[in-house]
Order: structure tokens, then C-alpha cells, then sequence
């Protein structure tokens, strides 16, 4: 859907309209952080979210044909897609076989170092809607005779495989006993008669107490915190397998794709710049500050994405001092202002990403909160007619939390990477009419450690 041209037309009207108000100077004052993070996302999602989502690639494999020979070549595979209606099949001459569910009896994929398996099944199974649906209320089950491709699960005296249908976008598990007989597991959603009152039908409960009853090691707890997913499913069909024939083991199990975690430690370089505006004594020019941080790294990246959306989080600490130019609000006054901070910063970050073969380019975009744990902005003044010593009077108060919108560059070298990141601050004001911008441009090496 959001490849579509409509929602592609609709997210690009949004991106204009706001990219005219953040532009017009009118309302300046009026943007916040959160229309900012809004105008990003609707920029990035129709080019980010639609490439790691939906982009086919051609995966080796091979098909076996209902005559049992078998053609090797390269297979059209889109990650995170229904269960497909056909195969498509590119030699090695380049040319293009398509095969229906009817042609073949069943076909492998090798995707992200693992054996993706599907077999051309036909049984009845459940199409009845399986959520909540107010228009209709019926608990009954309207089984269809279908021919389909399934995902092979687990495969030894008893498979078990996963149907998505294109229809209802439901998933359907069955499992293949010795005798080639299918068995399809139910769960229903449903109003109780006339009321408002949701019922669920956990059938498959019953279905699997019935099949395990012959297994002393499978107790009716484990059948009860059974869940209606794949993993739950392929855990009690193991103990099954193992409790029908202890002396065999499975021949494949499917293990499905989870988030990979990444923690790591980096340091920084930093460069950041102070403008103050809103102070009775005008504009302050500020030298920028240069200076060392460091910090530890989480990055998550998520699962069915082709590994290229990422969750990163990041806790760093740092620090600045920051002092102005001289400058004369009177006749017989020198001031000089210092801001001087540390601050430990929690960064959280969406980050796209592109796996390459010796590399991995990424850009992030994300929300930074900071704490200073130390901090003020002192004001010296000192006299320019009389000999009279220096004082130091506050500026105004330091507030102790500040938050930014960060964006940054970066690549990773097996467990190194390198980031370039800009960040633009909310400051340390706690007044309304003062605004503190702060703008920090980092460099960042870091090291992975697992």
C-alpha cells in the first residue's frame, strides 16, 4: 500500500504543505520539536520505507517440478510477503520460467545464510475472518478447498507448515502426519449472539490436547501457554517428534528472523556553538568550543527489513566552554560571558541503512535528551575608568534539561564505524523570551564489542 501512487500523492501534498510552513518566517516561533520530527518522517518514509519492505531480489534455489526433476537457477523472492500464487525461476541462461502451484511440487530458497523451503499443498481450509468484524458475527468456519505453496516449518515424522493466504491476510498452520493426512489448527475471534461481548475460540487448544494425548512428556500446561505463532507451534512439534520417535531427528527446522543487537563503545569530537538572542544587551558573540566525549552504543536492527532499518540508542557523556568576545553595555564596563556544562545525553535514532559487501553507508535521523549535571553562564565584569577588581554576576539561570534533533552520516567496517552528526539544541534557557541555540557538529569512531 505504501508504494501506492494515491498514498504516494497524498504523503507528497503533506511534505509541501509542510515543508511551506516551516519555511515561512511568520511562523517561526511557532515550530516545535515535534512538527520538525513530523515533516522528517513524512520525507522519509515513501523512499525508506518502501525499499526495505517490498524490493525483490533474485535468491539461488531450486524448483522440483510434479515430474520430480529439479531446476536450479535464481528465484524471485520478496521478503515478508504473503504466501506466493506462483514461482518464478531464472536459469542459468537467463531466462524466465513461471511456474504455478499446480506445476510444482515444491521449491528452496537460500536467503540471509539460511533454507527457506515450500510445498505445494491441497486441503480444505478455514477462510472465515478470524478478527473482531461487527458486520459479521457468525462463529462458523467456511472451509474451501485450496491448492497453495505453505512454508515448511519443521520437517521429520510429523511437518508442520505456514499458510498465508492473500485473501484475508491470515495465517494458517498445519501439520502432516505420517499418513500424509493434513490437519489445519483453528483460532476464531467472535461476538458472543447479539452482544458486544468478544469470545475467542482457541480450538487448536483442543485439537492439540486430542493429537498429544499419547505423550506423557507434553503436560496440558505446556498445550495451554501454547500460543497462536510460529514459535510456539514449532516448540511443541519438536517435543512431539521426540516423544512419537525418540531415535530420529528432524530433518530441517525453520528458525525465524529476530532483531539483532549491537552494543559497542565509541568517543567523540566535538564542535559546538552557542547563540543567545532576547538578552537586554543584544546579541553575544560566542568562540566555538572543541571537545572530547565519550559513551556507550546500542543499535537494534530490526527483523524482515533486509537489515536495513535500525533502532539505535546511545548514551553519551559531554561537555563544553564557551566564552565571548568582549563587549562594552556601557561607557566604563568590559563583560565577558562563559558557559561552561557537562551533560550525559540518551540518544534515540531511526537509522536506514545499506548492507554492502564490504560496507555498510547508513543515515539516521533521531531526538537527543540531555541532563547537565554541571553547568552555569557567569558573566565578568570589569571596570575600564576605576581600579576596582572583577566581579562575576549570573547571566540568567542554567536549566538542567535540553533537547535536540540530531541527523547524521556514518558507515560501518565489520565491528568499526565512523558517524558525521549535526545537532541543533533547545540550550539551556529556562526563559521564554531568550532563546539558547546550541550547534554541535560530532565525529564519531566506534567499536563494536557484541
Amino acid at each position: 500500500m505504501l508504494c501506492d501512487p494515491v498514498f504516494l500523492y497524498v504523503v507528497g501534498r503533506k511534505i509541501i504543505l509542510n515543508f511551506i510552513f516551516l519555511t515561512n518566517r511568520r511562523f517561526n516561533s511557532l515550530i516545535t520539536i515535534r512538527q520538525v520530527i513530523k515533516f522528517i518522517v513524512l520525507v522519509c518514509c515513501p523512499f525508506f520505507y518502501c525499499p526495505a519492505f517490498s524490493q525483490a531480489k533474485w535468491k539461488d534455489g531450486y524448483v522440483v517440478n510434479m515430474a520430480g526433476d529439479t531446476l536450479r537457477g535464481k528465484i524471485f523472492y520478496r521478503a515478508k510477503m504473503k504466501s506466493p500464487t506462483r514461482v518464478i525461476l531464472r536459469d542459468s541462461s537467463s531466462a524466465l520460467r513461471i511456474f504455478l502451484v499446480s506445476e510444482v511440487n515444491c521449491y528452496k530458497i537460500r536467503t540471509n545464510g539460511r533454507d527457506e523451503y515450500f510445498k505445494s499443498l491441497s486441503t480444505k481450509i478455514d477462510m472465515s475472518e478470524r478478527g473482531f468484524n461487527p458486520y459479521n458475527r457468525s462463529s462458523q468456519r467456511y472451509l474451501e478447498n485450496q491448492t497453495f505453496f505453505a512454508q515448511l516449518l519443521l520437517a521429520g515424522a510429523n511437518s508442520l507448515y505456514l499458510y498465508t493466504d492473500t485473501i484475508l491476510d491470515k495465517k494458517h498452520f498445519l501439520i502432516e502426519l505420517p499418513n500424509d493426512t493434513l490437519i489445519e489448527f483453528f483460532f476464531k475471534r467472535s461476538y458472543l449472539d447479539t452482544n458486544n461481548v468478544r469470545v475467542c475460540d482457541d480450538d487448536y487448544i483442543s485439537q492439540l490436547q486430542q493429537l498429544c494425548k499419547g505423550c506423557s512428556s507434553i503436560t496440558d500446561k505446556k498445550i495451554q501457554s501454547t500460543r497462536f505463532n510460529a514459535i510456539s507451534f514449532i516448540k511443541l512439534a519438536n517435543e512431539y517428534n521426540k516423544c512419537q520417535n525418540p531415535n530420529s531427528a528432524n530433518n530441517y527446522e525453520y528458525r525465524p528472523e529476530k532483531t539483532k543487537a549491537i552494543f559497542g563503545i565509541d568517543v567523540s569530537l566535538r564542535h559546538t556553538n552557542i547563540t543567545i538572542s532576547g538578552l537586554p544587551v543584544g546579541a553575544i558573540n560566542f568562540k566555538p568550543s572543541y571537545s572530547m566525549g565519550a559513551g556507550v552504543f546500542l543499535n537494534l536492527v530490526c527483523p524482515h527489513t533486509q537489515k536495513r532499518f535500525a533502532v539505535y540508542n546511545e548514551l553519551l557523556f559531554s561537555r563544553y566552554d564557551i566564552n565571548s568576545d568582549p563587549y562594552y553595555p556601557g561607557s566604563f564596563e568590559l563583560k565577558q560571558t562563559e558557559l561552561k556544562a557537562s551533560y550525559l545525553k540518551l540518544s534515540n535514532a531511526v537509522r536506514y541503512q545499506l548492507p554492502l559487501r564490504l560496507a555498510t553507508p547508513y543515515v539516521q535521523i533521531g531526538l537527543v535528551n540531555g541532563y547537565a549535571m554541571t553547568g552555569y553562564a557567569n558573566t565578568t565584569v570589569k571596570s575600564i575608568l576605576f581600579h576596582q577588581p572583577a566581579t562575576t554576576e549570573q547571566l540568567m539561570p542554567f536549566g538542567k534539561y535540553q533537547r535536540s534533533i540530531t541527523g547524521g552520516l556514518g558507515v560501518c567496517l565489520g565491528k568499526f564505524e565512523a558517524e558525521c552528526r549535526y545537532e541543533i539544541g533547545s540550550g539551556f534557557s529556562t526563559y521564554n523570551y531568550v532563546s539558547t541555540t546550541s550547534k554541535t557538529l560530532l565525529f564519531l569512531l566506534k567499536r563494536a564489542i557484541f
